[in-house]
């Protein structure tokens, strides 16, 4: 479900039971960090209860940062894909199957329900090698969904900053 400025997977809720929403991710979503509490607070009845954002990190550092994150009712995980657009060869990448697949463990252990974004090529148009990066997400997409977990790749309404990548 596409909520406000960032991808969250939400259950029901009554007006009565609050839940929490641990959000993984990288850098990009830190600026609307208030945006996004606000509105999961005000429209959902949602209370974000932790938020890691690191810079730079590669698709492996936030898997390592979901499993070490407190259990919660709902994970939305965002991996950047710092690591796969720098890959220049059309060629998978061998961490590649391997950290989706610690990403799904970390969900399941961290989580009653979670939720993978990772972006469509054409949400980033500025990498250097868009070829490859394009071919590689989808691969990464394909094995998220063989793996069972919630999968979104569009953000509809989100305007990128002019290097095409952010």
């Amino acid at each position: 479900m596409f909520l406000g400025l960032t991808l969250f997977c939400m259950g029901a809720i009554s007006d009565w039971y609050r839940q929490t929403d641990p959000h993984i991710q990288n850098s990009i979503f830190a600026e609307f960090r208030n945006d996004i509490s606000q509105h999961l607070r005000s429209d959902h009845e949602y209370d974000m209860r932790y938020w890691l954002s690191r810079g730079w990190a590669w698709e492996t550092d936030l898997a390592e940062d979901l499993a070490l994150a407190p259990k919660t009712d709902n994970t939305a995980m965002s991996p950047n894909g710092n690591r796969l657009m720098q890959q220049d060869r059309m060629v998978e990448p061998t961490w590649l199957q391997p950290n989706a697949e610690h990403i799904c463990g970390g969900l399941r252990e961290t989580s009653t329900l979670g939720v993978v974004f990772v972006g469509d090529a054409d949400l980033s148009p500025g990498v250097d090698y868009g070829q490859v990066y394009a071919r590689l997400s989808e691969v990464y997409m394909s094995v998220f969904a063989q793996l069972g977990v919630p999968l979104v790749n569009q953000a509809p309404g989100i305007e990128l900053q002019d290097d095409g990548i952010h």
